[in-house]
């Protein structure tokens, strides 16, 4: 099975070539992905991507076929990996680039922030309620396919069925104000942090996400710099961790 080092060993030369690259990449394994890993190689391939990343929250899961399916294609791939954690009581993303994902660590990772996850999910169902939606979590569950339920989803149930028709919801319908992006908007306007039905988790750390992905071989970088939430924040964070940072430019794949 190829190792995940490629690009590395096999750019080593002074002059490097060109390369169009997607580092920030979330399949079907991620809470926010939909997308398999199949699916992802052949979109990179028809947009001439050559170096790719899968950057799943909190889940190295699709890092195994998508190390297959560049080889198969020619394509370099970077072992990749979204972590969820907090700093002074701030939701932040931290990228992870050439972790060891074989590491137990991982695993770890995965099935705590599964379980607090999962610990939330009544809250949200019952905060969405109370703020006048009409809302079924077991259709919700139903409807998760194995991942963890979302604000999105919990949108995308509603706006998939007549029953859960609400006045609150109308913004998110078709020709509605917010309908451009429904789901997303749905989440941005109620789920996110310091939004009415938000609920907080105890993700980990940032100073214990950055010690995760160095302590596995890898490269700690801030996501989504630009967003109110962190960008005040990227001084401390930079000079404390001594991290870099990174913003995605491809909306097709990248979030």
């Amino acid at each position: 099975m190829p190792t995940g080092n490629s690009w590395s060993k096999s750019h080593s030369s002074e002059t490097l070539p060109m390369v169009k690259a997607d580092l920030h990449i979330h399949s079907q394994f991620s809470s926010d992905g939909e997308f398999s890993l199949t699916d992802i190689g052949h979109l990179c391939l028809a947009q001439s991507i050559n170096t790719f990343s899968i950057t799943d929250h909190n889940s190295v899961k699709g890092t195994a076929d998508a190390l297959c399916f560049a080889s198969r294609e020619g394509l370099d791939f970077i072992p990749g990996i979204e972590i969820d954690c907090r700093y002074k009581g701030i939701n932040l993303h931290l990228l992870g680039y050439q972790i060891d994902w074989t590491s137990q660590d991982f695993l770890r990772l995965e099935e705590e922030t599964a379980a607090k996850v999962m610990g939330s999910f009544h809250e949200m169902i019952e905060n969405i309620k109370h703020l006048g939606f009409v809302i079924d979590a077991a259709a919700v569950l139903a409807k998760t396919n194995g991942q963890l339920p979302t604000g999105e989803l919990i949108a995308e149930v509603m706006l998939s069925d007549e029953k859960y028709n609400s006045a609150p919801l109308q913004p998110y319908g078709e020709g509605g104000a917010r309908s451009d992006m429904p789901q997303i908007n749905f989440y941005l306007d109620y789920f996110a942090q310091g939004k009415p039905a938000f609920v907080p988790i105890d993700y980990m750390s940032y100073a214990n996400a950055v010690e995760l992905i160095r302590d596995n071989g890898g490269i700690p970088i801030v996501a989504h710099p630009g967003l109110r939430s962190c960008l005040n924040l990227l001084p401390k964070l930079f000079e404390s961790y001594f991290c870099s940072c990174f913003c995605p430019v491809n909306p097709i794949l990248a979030s």
